[in-house]
């Protein structure tokens, strides 16, 4: 995961009004967990991810999921700092685009 290109924090613009936030933000850029803007999400379902990685006896499965821009690589990557759970698992990161309607879950 070290070729991930990280957010130039020079680019970031303060905003002043709801309106000016779409032209500031950029789901494309990965941010650093340990930058400055990081903020640690009060997640129990993270919470509780990162304790089963840590103490799962087998191979253990995981599946991240969100919406664009919403840090999933930004977790990812704090994640695989942590020793523990760097030495057990190999993080596998796929984007995958284009999936169609029609083969999403019933109901969603």
């Amino acid at each position: 995961m070290n070729s991930v290109a990280t957010m130039n924090y020079s680019s970031i613009k303060k905003v002043e009004t709801l309106r000016d936030v779409p032209a500031a933000f950029h789901p494309n850029q990965i941010l650093n967990p340990s930058s400055e803007f990081y903020v640690e999400r009060d997640d129990l379902q993270l919470k509780m991810l990162f304790k089963r990685l840590v103490n799962a006896q087998a191979n253990m499965h995981a599946f991240l999921c969100g919406h664009r821009g919403s840090g999933k690589t930004t977790e990812l990557l704090r994640i695989c700092r942590d020793q523990s759970i760097n030495e057990k698992y190999v993080i596998d990161h796929r984007v995958m685009k284009g999936i169609p309607i029609s083969s999403q879950a019933p109901g969603l």
